[in-house]
C-alpha cells in the first residue's frame, strides 16, 4: 500500500471517529438527533459560544463543557439552554418566529433579525424572564461556512421540522 493511500485511510477513519464522538457515547448522529443539533447551534451563535456541538440523544444537546441544550417537555419546537447543572439562561420556541429574516451587513459582521410572536427567545436570569418577539444574531460574514451560513442552514433544517408563526402577527 502506497503512503499516500495509508494517509487517506487514516484521515478517513480520524474523520469519522471525530463525527462519531460529536454525537455523544460513540454513537452515530441520527434524524432524531438533528433538531437539537441545529438548536444548539443557533443558541451558540446567537451567544458567540465557540465551542464543539454535540448531542447525547434526541432530547439533549451540548455546547462544549460548559452549556446543555434541551427540548422543553412535550414541546417538539421549544429549546431550553442552561449551564450544566444549572438554571435555564434562555428559551427560543422555533413555532413562534416567523421563518423569514432580514440580513443587515455590518463591517465583516452581518445582523440576521428574525420576527415572530411574543415569547419567541426568552432570557432568564434569576427570577427575572425577558422574553421578546424576535431572533436578533450578529454574526461573522467571514470564514467557509460562515457564522451566517451556519446559522441559515441551522434554521433551514429548524423550520423544515418545526411549523413557522404565520404572518402578520
Amino acid at each position: 500500500m502506497s503512503t499516500r493511500a495509508t494517509i487517506l485511510i487514516a484521515a478517513a477513519a480520524l474523520a469519522a471517529a471525530t463525527f462519531h464522538a460529536s454525537a455523544g457515547e460513540g454513537e452515530p448522529i441520527t434524524e432524531a438527533m438533528k433538531p437539537v443539533l441545529a438548536a444548539s447551534r443557533i443558541f451558540a451563535l446567537e451567544n458567540h459560544l465557540y465551542d464543539d456541538i454535540g448531542a447525547a440523544d434526541e432530547d439533549e444537546g451540548h455546547i462544549g463543557e460548559r452549556f446543555e441544550v434541551n427540548r422543553a417537555p412535550d414541546q417538539k419546537c421549544t429549546f431550553t439552554m442552561r449551564r450544566r447543572d444549572g438554571p435555564i439562561v434562555e428559551t427560543i420556541n422555533f413555532d413562534r418566529l416567523s421563518g423569514e429574516y432580514r440580513i443587515s451587513p455590518q463591517d465583516g459582521y452581518a445582523r440576521l433579525v428574525m420576527t415572530g410572536r411574543s415569547g419567541a427567545q426568552c432570557e432568564v436570569n434569576g427570577a427575572s424572564k425577558k422574553c421578546s418577539s424576535t431572533l436578533d444574531m450578529v454574526l461573522m460574514i467571514d470564514g467557509s461556512p460562515s457564522e451566517l451560513d451556519l446559522a441559515r442552514r441551522a434554521l433551514r433544517y429548524i423550520f423544515g421540522v418545526c411549523p413557522a408563526a404565520e404572518l402578520p402577527f
